[in-house]
C-alpha cells in the first residue's frame, strides 16, 4: 500500500508513472476521492484525492480475469463501509448501547444549551434518561457554586465546558480496568500520583470532586493517597467532596 502526495504529481506523468506501473507483470487497483483535479492519463480516472492516492499494486504475470477481481474487491469494500456505516454511525450498535431503546432518548439540552440537538442516553439510564439528567442537572449546580479551584473526577467530560471553568481532571474519563489511570500495583501508579500531585501544587486545587453515576466502581484509587489532608463530604449520592488542608 503506498500514499503518494499529490504535490509530487510529476511522477505521475505517463512518460515516469505509467511504464513503471502498467508493465506486464503489474496488476493494480486504485482507491479514490472525488476530486475537481484532473489526472493525465491511466487507470485512475478523470479525477484523483488532492492529497492522498492509495494504491494496492498485485505483481503477478499469469494473473487473469482482472476486470471482474477489481470489481469484485470494489463491492466488497462498498459493501463494508455501508454496513458498518449503519451499524456504528446511523444505528449506534456499540457493545454498551446495543440493547437501549433510543426512542427513549432525551434532548441534551435539558442539560445544557450547549449540548442541544443531541440526544441523551445512558445504558446505565436507559429506561429513564430524565433520571440521569436531573442528577446531571444537581451536580452542575452545585460545582457552579464553588468557584475555588477544583479537580473534578467524572465519566462526564462536558462538565467544564457547561460550567465554562477548568476542572484539571488528570483524565478525560475513568475505567475500572486500568485503561485511563493506573491501577492499585501497577508500575505505573507513582507516576500517576506525580501527575496529580503536579496538577494540586501547581493550580492550587482547593476540592476534588468525585462523581459516581456512570461507572460505580472506577478503581480510582487516588484519592486514598490524599486522606492525611482531606475531609471528605457527601454531597449527593453521586457526588463526594475532598476538601484539601495542608497537602503540600
Amino acid at each position: 500500500m503506498f500514499l503518494l502526495q499529490i504535490d509530487f504529481i510529476k511522477d505521475f506523468e505517463p512518460s515516469s508513472f505509467e511504464a513503471y506501473l502498467l508493465g506486464p507483470k503489474t496488476f493494480i487497483l486504485f482507491f479514490f476521492k472525488k476530486s475537481t483535479i484532473p489526472f493525465t492519463k491511466g487507470c485512475s480516472g478523470p479525477t484523483i484525492t488532492k492529497s492522498i492516492l492509495n494504491c494496492l499494486i498485485i505483481r503477478n504475470s499469469k494473473l487473469k480475469f482482472k476486470k471482474p477481481i477489481c470489481l469484485i474487491i470494489l463491492l466488497i469494500c462498498l459493501f463494508a463501509t455501508f454496513k458498518y456505516h449503519l451499524r456504528f454511525n446511523e444505528n449506534r450498535k456499540f457493545h454498551e448501547l446495543k440493547n437501549v431503546n433510543f426512542g427513549l432518548a432525551i434532548d441534551a439540552k435539558k442539560i445544557h444549551e450547549k449540548l442541544s440537538g443531541l440526544n441523551w442516553i445512558t445504558p446505565q439510564f436507559k429506561k429513564n434518561p430524565i433520571e440521569e439528567i436531573n442528577i446531571i442537572n444537581r451536580i452542575e449546580s452545585l460545582l457552579k457554586k464553588d468557584t475555588r479551584n477544583k479537580m473534578v473526577i467524572t465519566n462526564y467530560p462536558f462538565f467544564s465546558i457547561v460550567l465554562d471553568q477548568k476542572l484539571y481532571s488528570p483524565s478525560r474519563i475513568y475505567t475500572g480496568d486500568g485503561t485511563t489511570h493506573p491501577l492499585r500495583g501497577s508500575e505505573y501508579a507513582s507516576k500517576y500520583k506525580e501527575l496529580m500531585d503536579n496538577i494540586i501544587l501547581k493550580n492550587n486545587i482547593s476540592v476534588i470532586y468525585v462523581i459516581n453515576t456512570v461507572i460505580k466502581n472506577t478503581n480510582f484509587h487516588y484519592i486514598n493517597l490524599y486522606q492525611h489532608c482531606f475531609e471528605e463530604i457527601s454531597l449527593l449520592n453521586q457526588l463526594k467532596s475532598y476538601e484539601l488542608k495542608n497537602c503540600n
